[in-house]
C-alpha cells in the first residue's frame, strides 16, 4: 500500500520505480487478471468491465514506472497460465480420486 501511495505522490516525470513497487504492480496485475478471468467465466458483464478498467490502469502504471516488466506479447503467457491451471485441476482430481 505504501508503494502505491508513493507512486501517487511522485511527480509525473519521475524515473523508474523501485524493485519493490514493480513487484507489487506485478502481483496486483496477476490478481486482477485472475479476477477478470473469473468474471468472464461467470458471464458478469459489469464485473468484467470494472475489473478490466482497473487492470488497464495498473498496466498503464506498470508501463510508465516499470518498463522492463512489460511483456511484449501477452498471449504466450496467458496460454501457459491456462495450461498450468488445467494441469492443477487434473492433478487435484487425480490425487483426490475425483472427490473434489
Amino acid at each position: 500500500m505504501a508503494a502505491f501511495s508513493a507512486s501517487l505522490l511522485a511527480p509525473l516525470g519521475a524515473s523508474a520505480a523501485s524493485p519493490s513497487e514493480c513487484h507489487w504492480l506485478r502481483g496486483q496485475i496477476d490478481h486482477y487478471q485472475d479476477m477478470a478471468d473469473r468474471a468472464q467465466e461467470l458471464d458478469s458483464a459489469l464485473w468484467s468491465q470494472r475489473i478490466g478498467e482497473h487492470l488497464e490502469l495498473l498496466k498503464d502504471t506498470q508501463r510508465e514506472r516499470c518498463p522492463q516488466d512489460v511483456p511484449s506479447d501477452d498471449t504466450a503467457a496467458r496460454a501457459f497460465m491456462q495450461l498450468l491451471r488445467v494441469a492443477g485441476e487434473v492433478a487435484l482430481t487425480y490425487f483426490t480420486f475425483g472427490a473434489m
